[in-house]
């Protein structure tokens, strides 16, 4: 994890950080906030873009038509990509809609943190379970 190195720390120590729920909190708080000051400021800036490229397209002959193409390219090519941008967001809402439903009927277990008893537990559960399943 290149995030883990440029923090000093060691993979595993990033994990169990990010197993830890305050810490993982606030990790998810600190990264929203980062997004959206980086999304306010490219709004700032938005309506200054749109301008400009609305300048080069409807300058007719006060333009080099160089720039008239590429600011044509540019509305192009950001409009393609938003769509693409929304349409896996989309894809990605639903696949994780689907994964929270199914979670709900799945127990899962560390088996580093259970007994040698428990897990024997666990595992006679699973057969029986696995065993069920094929009948």
């Amino acid at each position: 994890m290149a995030s883990a190195e440029k923090a000093g720390v060691t993979n595993q120590t990033a994990h169990n950080w990010l197993d830890n729920t305050v810490f993982s909190q606030a990790y998810e708080k600190a990264r929203k906030q980062l997004l959206d000051q980086s999304l306010a400021n490219l709004h700032s800036k938005f309506g200054k873009a749109v301008e400009t490229l609305e300048r080069h397209l409807d300058a007719g002959t006060r333009t080099i038509p160089r720039d008239q193409i590429e600011a044509s390219k540019t509305v192009i090519t950001q409009t393609i990509q938003t769509a693409q941008l929304v349409e896996r967001i989309r894809d990605l809402e639903a696949q994780l809609a689907v994964r929270e439903q199914e979670e709900l009927y799945i127990v899962k277990f560390d088996l580093r943190k259970v007994t040698p008893d428990e897990r024997d537990i666990l595992r006679r559960m699973n057969a029986d379970i696995a065993a069920r399943e094929s009948f």
